[in-house]
C-alpha cells in the first residue's frame, strides 16, 4: 500500500511532508478505534506464507 506525502502542521507551527499517518490517524480516517486497527495489523501479519510485510515507518509511524 502507498499512500500520498500529506502535509501536517508541526507543533512549532511549521510544515513537514511525510509518508505514513500514525496510529490515531489511520484509526480515526478509518472510524475504528486503535485497538482495532492493531488487531487488523496483527491478523494480517499472521500469515507467515503471506509475501507482503507492514513496516513502520514505511506504512506506518
Amino acid at each position: 500500500m502507498t499512500t500520498t506525502p500529506s502535509t501536517a502542521k508541526s507543533s512549532a507551527g511549521r510544515r513537514r511532508e511525510r509518508d505514513a499517518f500514525s496510529d490515531k490517524e489511520t484509526a480515526k480516517m478509518l472510524g475504528i478505534p486503535v485497538g482495532k486497527l492493531y488487531r487488523i495489523c496483527d491478523f494480517f501479519d499472521s500469515d507467515p506464507g503471506d509475501p507482503w510485510d507492514l513496516t513502520e515507518g514505511d506504512f506506518f509511524e
